[in-house]
């Protein structure tokens, strides 16, 4: 039986392609969102090596790695990891069984509090910013259902740019916890803030209104809003989040346009794999 051996290695696109010809045939299936996510960081040099090694077998075949060696070749960049040979052929089974690292738990050692409503809230505005890059047939823009996860870096740089309007806009979505998800109210109320650029007062306004339905009035967005809200808090069938978040924004902007509604329809978009095929209307873009 060949030794364990491991080193430091800097792999080449061309030289990870070659490892992945190697893939022992019973691995995970490639989870593609993953290799995405791991592409990004490559490319805007985010990647740290931590230590987590490519891994092969003491016949050559690789046991372990192949998201990040595919991410790699897509990201066309070299980059230094360890790597270890000579390992048992079935060590696979024993591989990737320790609880995952959380971004709130990023966020807790980074010192934040409330780190699980703000992990949600800051991946909840950068995938709505994620939404509006991507153009789709006739102009459309890209949906919230296709949500990738931003690497910590980008998280925890985009929280701290904004960190009192994050820790306002968690304030403003527990306002609202009993008949919303508190990732809903306190995405939408970041990115007006934060990408729309409104008065606090006005954010905080809009959202005591919706949560105490105070004198509001007939066709009021705010209204219909927090009727919607109460009725998918009672029904046992939920709106999708990336609706529910669709129509806190349609009601946002009708309210700060003064204009006032009885019904909102929301045509649901699809996004093809290469990110650019819409079919619908997409994600709303906040005033």
């Amino acid at each position: 039986m060949n030794p364990v051996t491991s080193c430091v290695e800097r792999i080449t696109p061309a030289t990870a392609s070659k490892y992945l010809a190697t893939n022992i045939g019973h691995q995970r299936n490639v989870t593609m969102t993953h290799v995405l996510h791991l592409r990004q960081q490559m490319e805007r040099g985010q990647w740290m090596m931590t230590g987590e090694p490519i891994i092969f077998d003491g016949h050559g075949m690789l046991v372990d790695g192949q998201h990040r060696l595919r991410a790699l070749v897509a990201a066309k960049v070299s980059i230094d990891f360890m790597v270890v040979r000579g390992v048992s052929t079935d060590s696979f089974m024993a591989m990737n069984r320790g609880k995952s690292r959380t971004s709130g738990n990023v966020f807790t050692i980074h010192g934040v509090k409330n780190a699980n409503n703000i992990a949600a809230c800051v991946g909840g505005v950068l995938n709505y910013r994620r939404a509006m890059e991507v153009q789709g047939r006739g102009g459309a823009r890209g949906s919230l259902n296709s949500y990738i996860r931003p690497s910590t870096a980008t998280m925890i740089e985009e929280y701290d740019a904004h960190a009192g309007m994050y820790d306002a806009s968690i304030a403003i979505g527990a306002l609202c916890k009993r008949m919303a998800p508190t990732s809903i109210a306190s995405t939408v109320a970041a990115i007006c803030l934060i990408d729309a650029k409104h008065d606090a007062d006005k954010v905080w306004s809009f959202w005591r209104s919706v949560a105490s339905g105070a004198n509001l009035p007939g066709g009021s967005p705010i209204l219909y809003l927090r009727n919607r809200y109460t009725e998918n808090a009672t029904s046992k069938q939920k709106m999708p989040s990336s609706l529910l978040m669709s129509l806190t924004i349609k009601c946002w902007n009708l309210h700060v346009s003064g204009r006032t509604c009885t019904l909102i329809r929301i045509r649901t978009a699809s996004i093809a794999e290469d990110g650019k095929r819409i079919d619908g209307e997409g994600c709303p873009r906040v005033m």
